[in-house]
């Protein structure tokens, strides 16, 4: 199964995972979308399983595909954002509306700083422990898994300002897949070096949101500076004492779906 699907027929949303190769880490969202929008529609939460950047930009249209008859509001976190703004660029017509939660930088020159941000808030060893990993997970490996759920670890600690350790909160897991983060995570990075995010930009046709953390440790002008003025119709929101997951975030989930309700409401009212 690559694929979860909340309440009924018609599917208005997808979500889109982290990771790569952490499928399940945004079940709480989709959880949570089903709950704000139930009486709307359903929620399809896609698997991604292609050990290629095209490779799941093609699963992900097929999972659409397969499961609705109109465009969606396309919902991505961190690398899921970035998938979802590729099926933008490669398929836009089953995108509504892009919303990019937490993306990673569009430009390698904000790297650094994200940098500075998440080893703040690690303790020596953690550091340490964290360059390891990083390094190890630059090529194949049997421990590629096992290392993997550790750097999530250290990034949810990192990354996030307060989420309560609530049920609505917990993710379901799939599966962890290092394999395929090193694989896809090493295709995308060499992307954004080439500068093809940026490139890519102008041939965004669909409304495009982001939302964003002001205590995640990727700055929000990495991701908006970058594509701001090339982006046809575009906009952005910063939720204070949020971190890279914001809609479990204590002091800004109820921001959070505002802004999607907001969002929501206003495409309606632009059929009319």
């Amino acid at each position: 199964m690559n694929f979860r699907k909340y309440g009924q027929p018609p599917y208005h949303f997808v979500v889109v995972h982290g990771g790569p190769g952490a499928p399940g880490s945004a079940s709480s969202l989709a959880r949570m979308l089903t709950h704000h929008f139930g009486e709307i529609g359903g929620v399809i939460e896609a698997f991604q399983t292609a050990d290629s950047v095209s490779g799941q930009v093609k699963e992900l249209y097929r999972q659409i595909t397969q499961n609705a008859n109109e465009p969606l509001y396309v919902l991505g976190h961190s690398w899921g954002a970035w998938l979802n703004y590729l099926l933008a660029y490669k398929h836009p017509e089953v995108v509504k509306k892009l919303f990019l939660i937490s993306a990673p930088a569009f430009d390698v020159k904000y790297l650094s700083e994200l940098q500075t941000r998440r080893l703040a808030a690690l303790s020596k060893e953690e550091q340490a422990e964290y360059f390891e990993i990083i390094d190890a997970l630059r090529v194949e490996s049997p421990n590629n898994d096992t290392l993997l759920k550790r750097l999530g670890a250290l990034a949810e600690k990192a990354d996030n300002y307060c989420v309560e350790d609530s049920e609505e909160n917990r993710e379901t897991l799939v599966e962890v897949n290092g394999s395929l983060y090193q694989k896809v995570w090493n295709e995308a990075h060499a992307m954004r070096k080439r500068g093809e995010f940026i490139r890519m930009a102008p041939m965004i046709q669909c409304p495009t949101v982001i939302i964003h953390g002001a205590n995640d440790t990727t700055p929000i002008k990495g991701v908006v500076e970058p594509i701001k003025k090339l982006v046809k119709e575009f906009k952005y929101f910063e939720i204070e004492k949020s971190g890279h997951s914001p809609w479990k975030e204590k002091y800004g989930k109820e921001l959070f779906f505002q802004i999607l309700s907001s969002e929501w409401n206003r495409t309606r009212s632009s059929k009319k």
